[in-house]
C-alpha cells in the first residue's frame, strides 16, 4: 500500500539539539538493557530521539530527553512484552506483569522486580518526571499509564484469541494503547506550565485531547501498516 504524504496544519519543526538527544536515548536503551539486544539496535535504528525532538520542537532539552526515553521504553513494552514476547498471548499473566510495572511508577521505592530492566528503567524515568514535573502531573502520568496497561491487556486477549476487535472497541483501544495521552503531561512539563485543573476537566479540552490521540494513532496505523503485515 503506497502511503501518500499526511496533511498537517502545522509546520514541521525540529528541537535544536535533537542529534544529542537521539544519541542520549540510544544510550540510556543500553544503560536500562531494555529489551533483547536485537530489539535495542532495531529501536535505535528508528531515532526515537529525533521522534521526541519533533514532538517538543520548543520544549526544555531535559524533558525532551524524558519523552524520548519514555517512547523507547513503551517500545520496550509494546515490542518486547506484547508484540514479540510470550506475554503478549497470556493476557492474564501480562496483567501482573503491568501491575507491577504500575506499583514501581507508583511508588519507586518498592521492592518490586529490582533486576527488571524495564522497572529500573520506569524508576529512572519516575525520578525526572518528579524532578521536572509538579505533584499532580506526576499523578497524572502514573494515572495514565493505568489506562495505557489496560489497553494492551485488551489487545493481547485478542491476540491471544486470534479475533479482531469491533471497528468500536478498537477506536476506544486505540486512544490508550498509543500512550499518547500518558505524554501529555509531559508536554506541559517541557513548557513549564501546568493546565489547571477546571480547565484540563472541561469537556472541549477533553474532546480536544482525545481528537489528538485519535489523529496521531489513526496516523501511526496507516504508517505501520507494511510492519502490521510483513508480522503476518
Amino acid at each position: 500500500m503506497a502511503v501518500p504524504p499526511l496533511y498537517s496544519p502545522i509546520p514541521t519543526a525540529i528541537h535544536p539539539c535533537h542529534a544529542e538527544i537521539n544519541a542520549q536515548t540510544a544510550d540510556w536503551a543500553e544503560t536500562f538493557e531494555i529489551g533483547s539486544v536485537d530489539l535495542r539496535r532495531r529501536l535505535v535504528r528508528h531515532e526515537i530521539g529525533v521522534f521526541a525532538a519533533r514532538i517538543l520542537p520548543h520544549g526544555r532539552e531535559e524533558v525532551v530527553r524524558v519523552v524520548a526515553d519514555f517512547v523507547m521504553w513503551l517500545f520496550g513494552v509494546d515490542d518486547g512484552y506484547c508484540e514479540e514476547g510470550p506475554l503478549g498471548q497470556r493476557p492474564g499473566d501480562l496483567a501482573g506483569t503491568m501491575h507491577r510495572l504500575l506499583r514501581v511508577a507508583q511508588n519507586p521505592e518498592a521492592p518490586l522486580l529490582l533486576d527488571d530492566p524495564l522497572a529500573n528503567g520506569l524508576r529512572d524515568l519516575r525520578a525526572r518526571v518528579d524532578l521536572y514535573g509538579t505533584d499532580s502531573q506526576a499523578a497524572r502520568w502514573v494515572a495514565n499509564l493505568r489506562e495505557y496497561a489496560l489497553s494492551v491487556v485488551w489487545e493481547a486477549s485478542h491476540r491471544r484469541a486470534n479475533t479482531v476487535p469491533a471497528l468500536s472497541d478498537y477506536t476506544l483501544m486505540r486512544l490508550y494503547d498509543g500512550a499518547t495521552t500518558v505524554i501529555f503531561p509531559l508536554l506541559e512539563m517541557g513548557h513549564g506550565y501546568e493546565l489547571p485543573l477546571s480547565e484540563r476537566d472541561d469537556k472541549a479540552v477533553r474532546a480536544a485531547e482525545e481528537m489528538a490521540s485519535f489523529v496521531i494513532t489513526w496516523d501511526n496505523d496507516i504508517l505501520s501498516d507494511h510492519k502490521e503485515r510483513s508480522a503476518d
